[in-house]
C-alpha cells in the first residue's frame, strides 16, 4: 500500500479486503484521491497513525479499523490546503498513554471534514486534567498556526468517544486567551455518547450550528462530564439551532465562558433545545455583551438560563423554560451579570421555586411571563438581606404570572424601579408596591430630571427617628409633586 502512495498516481484505490498496517501510511502528492472501494486498513501497532496525508487539493475516503491499537486514524498534515476528508469510516481508535483522534487536521489553510462515521475512540489518561494525556476526539481541528482558510466540519456521525477527556469534536486554536479566530463552521453533525463534551471550542468566532447531541444509557462511572457544548475563552462564538438530549448526565447544555482566564466579548446561544441538563441549560459566564435568546430548556431541578455574576451587559430574551422542581431553591432564569437584560422569557413548568432572580446592578427585567402554577419562592426575587447594592439601579417592569405567586422582590434599598407587574406584593416586599423606588432625599430635589407617575412611592434609604419614612408622588411630572409620609 505504501508503494502505491509513494508513486505518482493521482488516484489510489483500496480494493475489497483487509490490509494489515504496521507503520504509518504516508501520502504527500498534491491533488491525490485515496478511496476505499471496500478495503479496510487494519492497524497492527499500538499508538500508531494509520494514514497521514499532505498536499493541496487532496481527497480522502477510507475505511480504518484501529483494532484498539492505533491512536490516530486519518491525519491531515500542516500546510495542506483545500483538503477533503469525506465518507470515511473510522473505528476502534485507542491510546493508553497519549491522545486518541479518529480524524485530525493540523492545517490552517482550510478544508472540509464531512459525511464521515467515527465510532469507539478511547484514551485512558493518567488522572491529571489538562496535560493532553487522555484526550480522545472523534474529530480534532488543531492547526499549528493561526487559521487563514475556512474549515468545515459537517454531516459527520460520531459515537462512543470515551476516556478521561472524551470530546467528540474539539476546536483548538493556539494557546492564547482569548483564543484566535478559528474560521471554523461545525454544522449538521450527529454526536452520540461522549465522556466529557460533545464539542469543545477554543477558537474565537466559531459557529456550532444545527447539530444533534445525544447521551443515552451511559454509566455515570464512565463519565468525566463538563458542559456538553463548551465555548472556552473565545470571543464572538455562535451556538445556534442545536438539539441537546443530555439524560441528566452533563451539568450544562451550552456554556459560553471566559473560564477564569479572560472576560470574553460577544457570544450567542440562540434557538437551541436543551433537554435534561443536571444544572443549567444555557449559561453565560465571564462574558460581556453575550446573548441567550429563543432557547427552549426542559428538565428537572435545573436552571433554565443563567447570566452569571462575572458577566455584564448580557441579554436573555425570548427563552422558554419547561422545568419541574422538587423543592430545590433554584431559578428558571438567573440574572447576576451587571447591566443585563431579561425580557420576554416564559416559564411553562407546573412547579418551581423562583421564576427569575435579580442579583445584579443596573439590570432590566421586563415583560417576562410565568405560565406555570406554583412558585414557592415567588415570581421575581432580589439578592436578599444584606445584599442591597447587588440590585441597585435595576428596573422590574411588566412581568406577569398566571398562577398565584407573589412578586417577592426582596431588593432591600437598591434604588430599584418596580412597575406594572402582574403580581405586585408579597411577604418579602415589606410593603413595596408597584412603582416603588428608594432614594436618599425627596425626589423633588434628588431626582429632578426624572419623570414620575402619580402613586409612585419613594422610600427613604437613610430614614431615622424624626425623619419621613418616604414620599408619595401626588401628581405626574418631572420630577412630579411629592408629599412626605409621616415622620418615624
Amino acid at each position: 500500500m505504501q508503494a502505491a502512495l509513494s508513486s505518482d498516481a493521482v488516484e489510489v484505490e483500496i480494493p475489497a479486503g483487509t490490509y494489515r498496517v504496521s507503520s504509518v501510511l504516508t501520502s504527500t502528492k498534491a491533488g491525490r484521491k485515496i478511496v476505499s472501494t471496500g478495503g479496510v486498513l487494519f492497524a497492527a501497532t499500538a499508538e500508531m497513525t494509520v494514514l497521514s496525508v499532505s498536499g493541496a487539493d487532496v481527497f480522502v475516503s477510507v475505511n480504518i479499523d484501529g483494532d484498539n491499537k492505533a491512536n490516530r486514524g486519518v491525519a491531515i498534515v500542516a500546510g495542506s490546503t483545500n483538503y477533503t476528508v469525506k465518507g470515511c469510516n473510522v473505528k476502534n481508535i485507542r491510546s493508553n498513554n497519549q491522545q486518541a483522534f479518529g480524524i485530525v487536521s493540523f492545517s490552517a489553510l482550510g478544508g472540509s471534514i464531512e459525511n464521515n462515521i467515527v465510532t469507539n475512540v478511547f484514551s485512558l489518561g493518567d488522572g491529571v486534567g489538562g496535560n493532553g494525556n487522555g484526550m480522545s476526539r472523534a474529530i480534532q481541528y488543531a492547526p499549528t498556526t493561526n487559521p487563514v482558510g475556512t474549515t468545515f466540519i459537517s454531516r459527520n456521525r460520531m459515537s462512543q468517544v470515551m476516556g478521561e477527556e472524551g470530546d467528540a469534536i474539539s476546536i483548538q486554536i493556539g494557546d492564547l486567551s482569548p483564543f484566535p479566530d478559528s474560521y471554523c463552521i461545525v454544522s449538521d453533525n450527529v454526536i452520540e455518547n461522549f465522556s466529557r463534551r460533545a464539542c469543545k471550542i477554543q477558537g474565537s468566532r466559531t459557529i456550532f450550528r444545527n447539530n444533534i447531541v445525544r447521551s443515552y444509557g451511559q454509566n455515570v462511572v464512565d463519565l468525566n462530564p463538563s458542559s456538553a457544548v463548551s465555548v472556552i475563552a473565545s470571543d464572538a462564538c455562535v451556538v445556534i439551532d442545536n438539539q441537546l438530549y443530555l439524560d441528566g448526565k452533563f451539568p450544562v447544555g451550552v456554556n459560553i465562558d471566559g473560564s477564569g482566564v479572560v472576560t470574553i466579548n460577544g457570544g450567542i446561544a440562540k434557538g437551541n433545545y436543551v433537554e435534561n441538563p443536571s444544572n443549567v441549560g444555557i449559561q453565560l459566564r465571564q462574558t460581556n455583551r453575550g446573548i441567550a435568546c429563543d432557547n427552549y430548556v426542559k428538565g428537572t431541578d435545573c436552571v433554565g438560563v443563567e447570566i452569571q455574576s462575572q458577566s455584564s451587559q448580557c441579554v436573555a430574551i425570548g427563552n422558554i423554560c419547561n422545568i419541574e422542581h422538587s423543592g430545590t431553591t433554584v431559578n428558571y432564569i438567573g440574572v447576576s451579570g451587571a447591566n443585563s437584560v431579561a425580557q420576554g422569557n416564559f416559564s411553562v413548568g407546573l412547579t418551581g421555586y423562583r421564576f427569575i432572580r435579580v442579583n445584579s446592578v443596573g439590570s432590566i427585567v421586563e415583560s417576562n411571563h410565568n405560565l406555570g402554577t406554583v412558585f414557592s419562592g415567588g415570581l421575581i426575587t432580589g439578592p436578599g438581606t444584606g445584599s442591597a447594592a447587588l440590585a441597585r439601579g435595576s428596573v422590574i417592569r411588566g412581568n406577569t404570572s398566571s398562577g398565584d405567586e407573589v412578586l417577592m422582590v426582596n431588593l432591600n434599598g437598591g434604588e430599584t424601579f418596580i412597575a406594572e407587574n402582574g403580581k405586585r406584593q408579597g411577604s418579602g416586599d415589606s410593603g413595596i408596591t408597584a412603582r416603588t423606588i428608594w432614594t436618599n432625599a425627596t425626589p423633588a430635589t434628588a431626582r429632578v430630571n426624572i419623570y414620575h407617575d402619580r402613586g409612585t412611592v419613594a422610600w427613604n434609604k437613610f430614614a431615622t427617628v424624626g425623619q419621613p419614612a418616604g414620599w408619595v408622588c401626588t401628581a405626574d411630572g418631572t420630577p412630579g409633586t411629592w408629599v412626605a409620609l409621616p415622620n418615624l
